[in-house]
């Protein structure tokens, strides 16, 4: 055997050890990840590791580019988070409280079909429960004058996706519509699994609505703009009524 043909074969046997340590390290951070419903930061994965934020930083970098995780930033803070190829990331269990939660939906339209707003209940959810310390958005930074409507569009759609124990979806969205006078947003969410059953909305931007009211300390009202079953597209309007001073 050449010189040639032995440093060929070296090279060939240290490329594929690289290339299988940087597999097994990135299937790593996956699997530190996957249990995490609201996200977690470099710093963090890092920690959990025991490894340079600049070698994770990488490795998410190459991953986000595979599809296998993405990052949203909330505030000041990036969070990374685990991409399921098949949308959702469940357990067990959150399966089934998924099925039971769309059923108790439909029966519920069924069985009393007079009931046209969900709001109401969702507003009652946003005040029994303290969901804000449950996912990490700020709502507090955004009480600004003038209205940032950029920033207040962006937090909700953060705020949709983090009400994780009711939609077990993450939404996609197209480009806020952003109006200055009237101020209002519209938010434009594709691809929803729950298209068909539009209490589920109702009781979310009642959710919303008051949660929003309580941290803003502005009054908005968030309404069903526009529904397109065939595109699996629906339209949430925020309207921004009188501040609350």
């Amino acid at each position: 055997m050449t010189h040639i043909n032995i440093i060929n074969d070296t090279y060939k046997y240290i490329s594929i050890y690289i290339f299988e340590k940087m597999t097994q390290d990135k299937e790593l951070i996956l699997e530190v990840l996957k249990p995490s419903k609201y996200g977690m930061s470099i710093k963090k994965i890092a920690e959990n590791l025991e490894w340079s934020r600049t070698t994770v930083t990488k490795y998410l970098n190459e991953l986000k580019e595979e599809g296998k995780v993405f990052d949203r930033e909330i505030g000041q803070y990036k969070l990374w988070l685990y991409q399921n190829p098949n949308g959702m990331t469940l357990t067990g269990e959150g399966k089934i409280l998924l099925r039971a939660y769309m059923s108790f939906l439909k029966n519920l339209n069924k069985l009393h079909p007079e009931i046209e707003d969900g709001k109401e209940i969702g507003k009652g959810i946003a005040k029994d429960l303290d969901i804000e310390n449950e996912f990490p958005v700020n709502f507090k930074k955004l009480v600004k004058r003038p209205l940032n409507l950029t920033q207040i569009a962006k937090t909700l759609m953060d705020v949709l996706n983090n009400i994780y124990f009711i939609t077990y979806e993450i939404y996609n969205f197209d480009p806020p519509i952003l109006n200055k006078n009237p101020p209002f947003i519209i938010l434009r969410i594709k691809d929803s699994k729950y298209i068909n059953i539009p209490l589920h909305f109702d009781i979310l931007i009642g959710l919303i609505e008051e949660k929003v009211k309580q941290f803003y300390n502005i009054d908005v009202d968030l309404q069903i703009h526009n529904t397109l079953l065939e595109e699996n597209i629906i339209d949430i309007k925020i309207n921004f009524k009188k501040f609350r001073q």
